[in-house]
């Protein structure tokens, strides 16, 4: 059976099994399990396994004015409206990767520890390129449209659905894949593209359940939402990495996060008794 043809099957298999029509926005003052009157930390607190005894949380996890879309509080709602919901982009990043794979196993070349190598390579470069654009471009000290965008999901409340838009993820696997033709012949060009475009469509996967309901199902889902739940919540000049977040222990950006709220508070003090002279 080609390439062509599994795919296919498993597209129809996730069509017939998690097809079904995505509520829209609606205006709901309880959506997912826990009730909208939960404080800020006591929902942070169910949450998260982050030590919050001395900390106070700086972000905003519901927002009861605003009419907002209902986020996904069980794995099989968070799938269907992940790849079925009006946000084209996965989808369309999942046919785009099928179909470059099924055209690099149509080549004559045969797979060798060549794909491999740029296969793996993509892939981690990606994971490193998500903390340098996401600390250096989208929390730039230079203001730019990038920056203002991503402001606006900082702004929303931390439960919320999260997804890219289909322009700019085809447009950046389009970008990726001319970069790595000017560098590699075609077969070892598709394979890169393929694992860079994997790795993509992780990262869009895993950023977006971790801002919906979902409780993450392993300890390293856990690893990786409470990173994120640190940059959105306590201070978002630490913890840019995502997919794997250990990757801020490089770049020295996970820092303690009681540390991070003595100096915090400490800075807030001296501001106060600035204002009061």
């Amino acid at each position: 059976m080609s390439i062509g043809r599994i795919s296919i099957i498993v597209i129809m298999m996730l069509l017939a099994t998690l097809f079904e029509p995505v509520t829209g926005f609606i205006p709901t003052r309880q959506t997912g399990p826990f009730p909208r009157i939960m404080s800020k930390r006591e929902h942070f607190r169910r949450w998260s396994i982050l030590p919050l005894n001395d900390c106070k949380i700086g972000g905003v996890l519901d927002d009861n004015s605003v009419v907002q879309e209902e986020v996904p509080n069980t794995m099989v709602k968070a799938l269907r409206r992940f790849f079925f919901g009006r946000d084209l982009g996965p989808i369309s990043a999942l046919s785009i990767m099928i179909s470059l794979a099924t055209s690099r196993f149509g080549l004559a070349i045969d797979l060798g520890i060549k794909d491999v190598f740029a296969f793996s390579c993509a892939v981690v470069f990606w994971w490193f390129q998500e903390h340098l654009l996401h600390d250096r471009l989208l929390h730039s000290s230079k203001n730019w449209f990038g920056k203002e965008i991503h402001q606006g999901h900082h702004e929303k409340p931390y439960f919320h659905i999260s997804i890219d838009p289909v322009e700019l993820m085809l447009g950046w696997l389009l970008v990726a894949h001319v970069v790595f033709r000017m560098f590699l012949p075609l077969d070892l060009a598709l394979s890169a593209t393929v694992g860079y475009s994997l790795a993509g469509l992780g990262y869009e996967w895993s950023h977006y359940i971790a801002h919906t309901r979902v409780r993450p199902p392993t300890k390293f889902f856990r690893s990786m939402r409470d990173n994120h739940m640190k940059h959105h919540l306590v201070d978002s000049r630490y913890w840019f990495a995502f997919s794997l977040p250990m990757i801020d222990d490089a770049f020295g950006t996970n820092p303690d996060v009681r540390d991070i709220q003595k100096i915090k508070g400490k800075a807030k003090k001296r501001k106060e008794a600035c204002t009061v002279r």
